[in-house]
């Protein structure tokens, strides 16, 4: 189709036509030439037949080409083979970051700056990675983090500086993608409605359906004998939404459940938060960063299945076993996260040796109480130390 940026050949990157001509002029060839092909909201990979070429004397006239160019609309994946969940990625580890930004104490620090840095980064990884449904998700979590720490005066400091970042992710986005934020002309807005239409209307059709789903994975084989996907023209495989594909698969009970345990799960992470010392700065950091990445982990959910999305997934549950652990060691007598000023951190063993204790060495401290200046330790060392207490 017009607009296509073909990508590979056969496994090989293509890039000019003379290498696509060359691939499909090939009429001893027993299998089809598979070419992978972006196109805005979809990667695919198609089969052409061989020895099937236009009668011509250039590459455009036997491939029936008009008009041809270098491709550079290219969102950015990282590491991953498609940009949402490389933006979803990002979106959670950018809220951690924020969070230990934000409750760090001195700013301008070493500490400071290396934060600082990684949040500059992942939020120019983000914007490359031209994921509006993200974007909000990260700019709410942003708010709310900035919001529950705050002043007034910085929050409105805040604000303004995310004036400029706003803008130049609207111009990206129209340079990119060609559409508005909410632009009813986009092409995956449009397909999206469909798709919800298609999935809700499969819901509702069957008492069955709406008590315990369709089952797990069946939308993937009985698809066309649902009708859904408009036949096929439609990217395939899921409902776009975590909410809806809950729903469908495994019931509407499901999904009340599956809201419960979150909402349960943000109830101990706003509990937590208001019990940690200001000086505990990486607990409070992993639980505002928590607390903000559910946000916009819930709110991207809306129009992604980043449910569905297994590296997603890993990183929401290692960010919160990370909160959980800190809720934990505030419930036990004697714990980092306490009310009372007079509190104490107890650290886990890392040596037996006393002499290194006696010493005051950072890497031999044994079990006992210490007072909470022990919190300003180098870095290494109190991450060392939280982590200790993981295990």
């Amino acid at each position: 189709m017009s607009g296509d940026t073909l990508e590979e050949i056969d496994g090989q990157t293509l890039r000019n036509l003379d290498q696509l001509v060359n691939a499909l002029d090939q009429s001893s060839g027993t299998t089809p030439v598979k070419v992978r092909i972006y196109r805005v909201e979809w990667i695919a990979e198609l089969e052409m037949p061989r020895g099937h070429l236009l009668p011509g004397a250039t590459a455009e006239e036997r491939l029936g080409i008009q008009r041809w160019s270098s491709g550079r609309d290219r969102r950015a994946t990282g590491f991953y083979n498609h940009w949402t969940t490389y933006a979803e990625s990002l979106q959670l580890i950018g809220s951690l970051a924020l969070g230990l930004f934000v409750a760090l104490p001195i700013k301008k620090s070493r500490n400071g700056l290396l934060v600082g840095a990684a949040i500059a980064t992942i939020c120019g990884a983000l914007l490359l990675s031209v994921t509006r449904a993200s974007w909000l998700s990260f700019l709410l979590s942003a708010i709310l983090i900035a919001t529950l720490s705050l002043s007034r005066r910085a929050l409105i400091l805040v604000g303004l500086c995310a004036i400029p970042v706003v803008l130049a992710g609207l111009f990206v986005l129209h340079q990119k993608r060609n559409v508005g934020f909410v632009d009813q002309k986009d092409d995956s807005i449009v397909w999206r409605q469909k798709i919800w239409r298609e999935g809700f209307h499969l819901l509702t059709s069957n008492p069955r359906h709406l008590a315990i789903g369709v089952g797990m994975d069946s939308i993937k084989a009985h698809w066309r004998e649902w009708d859904l996907f408009e036949g096929g023209k439609l990217p395939m495989g899921h409902m776009h939404s975590d909410y809806l594909q809950i729903a469908l698969e495994r019931g509407v009970p499901t999904l009340i459940v599956w809201l419960i345990l979150l909402g349960t799960y943000a109830a101990t992470l706003w509990r937590t938060r208001r019990r940690i010392l200001p000086e505990n700065w990486i607990e409070k950091g992993i639980v505002l960063g928590a607390l903000g990445g559910l946000l916009g982990f819930m709110t991207s959910g809306m129009v992604h299945y980043n449910w569905g999305d297994s590296e997603v997934v890993m990183i929401f549950y290692l960010i919160m076993g990370l909160s959980l652990v800190v809720e934990r060691q505030g419930s036990e007598p004697g714990g980092a996260v306490a009310t009372g000023s007079k509190s104490r951190l107890r650290l886990a063993t890392l040596s037996p040796d006393p002499v290194a204790t006696a010493r005051g060495s950072d890497t031999s401290i044994v079990s006992a109480t210490f007072p909470h200046r022990t919190l300003f330790a180098p870095w290494p060392s109190r991450l060392t130390q939280f982590f200790s207490m993981v295990t």
